[in-house]
């Protein structure tokens, strides 16, 4: 399971009912912040990064796109340059690395888009770029039953769910309290990212 934490306007929030029930269950998680979330968030950025059931991962300096041409993804414009996805990657790999002591090994971008140049300079940074293969529909607004229907159906070993942990009241927390739960019933055991590296595709 990963949950991005945008940050932004409109993307700050944080899903308490959702974390608690991972929390309550023993469901890790890997967790993408940006440093805009971060920065909303510190002292509960700094819990999270404590617990060690979740793992903190790069999504961004500002949320952006990979790109080296400024591309508009979804209607938010990508890094420009080389060097500006260079900073969006390690300005907030050393905001991460300061709050948790460990570096991150993951980066996914803003709207998880990646151009080819984006990917050879993630993995120059020594990230590994992290992509999904179940998207949950949260952030499109679907309604509960929705993303649980998408879940369950697309669901398969080595799968990697992606969904929101910023925004509360989104309908995550319900459908994945119901769907993790007839998972785990089926036999499915959920990990974190790093203890699965080896596998990824």
């Amino acid at each position: 399971i990963t949950l991005d934490a945008c940050g932004g306007k409109k993307g700050s929030g944080y899903d308490r009912e959702l974390m608690n029930f991972l929390r309550q269950n023993n469901i890790p998680a890997t967790l993408f912040m940006t440093s805009l979330w971060i920065d909303a968030n510190r002292e509960l950025a700094a819990e999270l990064s404590r617990d060690p059931l979740f793992e903190i991962e790069n999504h961004g300096y500002r949320h952006k796109p990979a790109s080296v041409n400024g591309s508009v993804i979804y209607g938010r414009r990508g890094t420009g340059t080389p060097g500006d996805l260079f900073d969006e990657i390690e300005l907030n790999a050393l905001k991460i690395q300061s709050l948790t002591g460990r570096r991150p090994v993951f980066y996914r971008p803003g709207t998880a888009y990646f151009d080819d140049v984006a990917v050879k300079i993630s993995y120059e940074l020594s990230h590994i770029p992290m992509n999904f293969s179940v998207i949950s529909g949260d952030a499109a607004g679907f309604s509960a039953e929705r993303i649980e229907r998408r879940i369950l159906s697309q669901v398969k070993p080595g799968s990697v769910i992606i969904a929101h942990m910023n925004q509360p009241g989104k309908r995550l927390y319900p459908a994945m309290k119901r769907s993790l739960i007839k998972l785990k019933a089926d036999g499915y055991r959920f990990v974190k990212l790093s203890e699965y590296k080896d596998k990824l595709k």
